[in-house]
């Protein structure tokens, strides 16, 4: 049984960000755009499909941080307690986000999750960071059965368990190490 690399497990996080989110809501900002040339099959045009996703990932992520900021205006907090001060409480305004009832808004809360997840596997790829393509496989485990995706399913499950029950450290520090040598 072949094993995918980490590119070919991007693609298939693109592929299933493409099935969840593409008709209903990413297909009429395409349109709005212009782009031609990206259909549902992220395989055949996939750098152009996860172009419009990173675009789009950032675009919602930018509304959430201009919404977030027009709350805070009025709030005075101490210089040195900032930047804590700030990141927290961006996290817990999007948490207080996913509880409402609105369900436009929890659905694109939901694609910035996915697509921040897609966006961090691929620059982990690139930056050759083996911790945090790690992390996202074993996130993504509910994403793989939700989407269909047995064998991802499969090699996550695999994963975890051949590095946290049969590898000693050292040898789990040199997979580490060797992942995208």
């Amino acid at each position: 049984q072949m094993v995918p690399g980490m590119f070919h497990v991007s693609m298939r996080q693109l592929n299933l960000l493409y099935n969840f989110f593409y008709g209903g809501f990413m297909q009429p900002v395409q349109t709005l755009l212009g782009w031609r040339r990206i259909r549902k099959d992220v395989t055949t045009r996939h750098q152009n499909c996860a172009r419009l996703a990173t675009l789009m990932h950032e675009q919602c992520t930018r509304l959430l941080y201009v919404t977030w900021l027009k709350d805070i205006v009025s709030n005075v907090i101490p210089a040195e307690q900032r930047s804590l001060a700030l990141a927290e409480s961006f996290r817990s305004f999007v948490r207080e986000l996913g509880t409402c009832n609105d369900e436009v808004l929890q659905y694109v809360l939901s694609f910035v999750d996915v697509s921040g997840d897609f966006v961090s596997m691929a620059d982990s790829i690139r930056c050759g960071d083996y911790l945090e393509s790690e992390r996202l496989m074993i996130d993504w485990i509910s994403l793989w059965a939700v989407g269909g995706k047995t064998r991802y399913l499969k090699l996550s499950l695999r994963m975890i368990d051949v590095m946290y029950n049969t590898m000693s450290m050292p040898e789990l520090e040199e997979t580490r190490l060797n992942w995208f040598v």
